[in-house]
């Protein structure tokens, strides 16, 4: 009785056995003749629904899109076409081109780009021209006005903002805010953050000894504006 128990035993690890060969050798097959997996990339995936249901096919968006931070890449007519060609294939109706330029440079953008009507809104550039200089500010204004009579919507993209505010010295500024933060990956709040910023940039100052320009008229400004807060 034993030995009959022993024999239906082992042959049942047998069978057991067989099938889960069968089974690997089954997966290994279909493994080794489908598509080699670097070269199974997302946008190739096509996922087909189990469910019986309507299919709507999403080709265009109901409504068009604005462009809301575009510069003037078109510099010639040739390349202002091709870029309406993309706008109108994917269903992009205006675009909002930041030139930057102020003077007879946007003038020569507004004779280039007007002709295409409401496809492209310019905005113009600040003239900075000696913003170190005593007096600066009314020809700056004027030349926005002007700006704005030839058809400028708005004012950008502002890169250089003058007052001794540089690329270079924003650069220095974030590295020595990230020197002061990268040593903490986590904070709590968003006030622990900021407190860190906040001293990190107290540090930084102490390093700059440029004095601030045009300090008498920005200081002028304050009083009238913060006359309750602001004491000489």
């Amino acid at each position: 009785m034993r030995k009959v128990a022993n024999e239906i035993k082992i042959n049942r690890v047998n069978r057991n056995r067989a099938v889960l060969v069968a089974f690997a050798s089954l997966c290994i097959n279909v493994t080794s003749s489908g598509q080699n997996i670097n070269d199974r990339k997302l946008i190739n995936y096509r996922p087909v629904s189990i469910y019986n249901v309507p299919v709507t096919n999403v080709t265009r968006a109901k409504y068009p899109a604005i462009d809301m931070h575009a510069h003037v890449y078109g510099q010639t007519d040739q390349d202002i076409a091709r870029w309406i060609k993309v706008m109108d294939v994917c269903g992009i109706e205006k675009a909002i081109a930041f030139t930057g330029a102020t003077g007879a440079r946007f003038d020569t953008l507004v004779k280039m780009y007007s002709k295409y009507g409401n496809r492209f809104e310019l905005w113009c550039g600040f003239d900075f021209s000696g913003y170190d200089k005593p007096g600066y500010g009314p020809e700056a204004v004027k030349e926005l006005e002007r700006c704005f009579n030839k058809g400028a919507k708005g004012v950008g993209e502002v890169m250089f903002k003058g007052k001794g505010i540089t690329p270079s010295s924003k650069v220095k500024t974030n590295r020595g805010i990230r020197k002061y933060i990268k040593t903490k990956s986590i904070f709590q709040h968003d006030q622990a953050a900021l407190k860190v910023v906040f001293l990190a940039i107290g540090n930084i100052e102490k390093k700059w000894t440029m004095p601030i320009q045009n300090w008498g008229l920005i200081l002028h400004q304050f009083l009238i504006k913060f006359e309750d807060r602001c004491r000489i």
